[in-house]
């Protein structure tokens, strides 16, 4: 049975896009580096707009926010960054929606 020529010429360019890339089939993780040197991976999947602003990193998908990164000088009121995280993070658990730990490996 002979296909119609509309038919064809649609899987001839479903075939074109295919192998040039237009439709990647292979979703490679993209690596973030911050200035601190920790190191996450994400898979594009996950996200479909990366707004990235002076001291923090958005990752939004369907315009609802995936991730924030931010970066920030310690406050003298805590012996050390790390006091302040786990501070901002028992108030974030407070706050609305689902909070969640990292688990990025020891001494991080």
């Amino acid at each position: 049975m002979k296909l119609p020529i509309t038919t064809a010429i649609i899987r001839g360019i479903f075939l074109v896009s295919l192998v040039s890339g237009c439709a990647s089939l292979d979703q490679q993780p993209i690596e973030f580096r911050t200035s601190s040197d920790i190191v996450f991976k994400l898979n594009s999947r996950q996200y479909d707009t990366v707004d990235i602003q002076h001291f923090e990193t958005q990752l939004w998908r369907d315009s609802v926010l995936v991730v924030s990164v931010m970066s920030m000088e310690t406050n003298a009121a805590f012996s050390t960054a790390v006091e302040e995280v786990r501070q901002g993070f028992k108030e974030a658990q407070k706050s609305f929606g689902d909070v969640i730990e990292l688990n990025v490996g020891k001494g991080i």
